[in-house]
């Protein structure tokens, strides 16, 4: 594969510079190259107490759609002559 500026590349689509083997290299400095190295960052405010107990609400209420789901398809899976899966996620072998 050949490494060149992205300058020299820009007429070329993507799927005919993945023909010719071409990757596009951003250089230091440009957008390109900030957006991929994450070089600004933005300053994160805390929560408020609003925001963290409307997070916590929107948390407990998909986990209990969750519980809702799995209550109801258990019963499928035995229908089925099938072990229903764990609710706790896979095990390990």
């Amino acid at each position: 594969m050949r490494f060149i500026s992205a300058d020299s590349v820009l007429p070329l689509t993507t799927a005919k510079r993945l023909q010719f083997g071409i990757a596009i290299v951003a250089r230091p400095g440009s957008r390109r190259y900030e957006r991929s190295h994450g070089r600004a960052k933005r300053q994160r405010t805390p929560l408020t107490a609003d925001e963290r107990d409307g997070i916590i609400l929107a948390v407990s209420s998909a986990f209990r759609k969750l519980k809702n789901l799995y209550a109801k398809i258990v019963p499928i899976f035995e229908d089925f002559g099938f072990t229903p899966p764990s609710p706790l996620g896979a095990t390990p072998p």
